[in-house]
């Protein structure tokens, strides 16, 4: 699988975080990571946690809520099309089924 570069500007950040339940420390160590550019080992060490697999779960967390508000899903493109009415609502019950399941499988 193809690595993704989880960086989020502050914005997008304080967007995601705010409806993530995670606790201050998770939100500033990933903070370091998405924000600020710095490694999950050096985010580690600043704040305490064993490896930098534990900073990427809460680092994935947020990832995942960002994309799920965004929509900006790795590997999809907007489209801007002018189409009759009744062909439009058919795509975008098509595109709100794979937005779903897109979300799901990310869960």
């Amino acid at each position: 699988m193809k690595h993704i570069d989880k960086k989020l500007t502050d914005d997008e950040f304080n967007q995601a975080v705010k409806l993530v339940r995670m606790n201050q420390k998770g939100q500033s160590a990933a903070r370091r990571v998405m924000v600020d550019g710095v490694t999950r080992r050096k985010s580690a060490e600043e704040f305490g946690y064993s490896t930098g697999q534990a900073v990427q779960l809460v680092v994935d967390r947020i990832w995942n809520k960002h994309l799920e508000i965004s929509g900006a899903f790795p590997g999809w493109t907007s489209v801007r099309v002018y189409l009759p009415e009744a062909k439009a609502d058919e795509i975008k019950t098509m595109a709100d089924q794979l937005r779903a399941e897109y979300i799901n499988a990310l869960r």
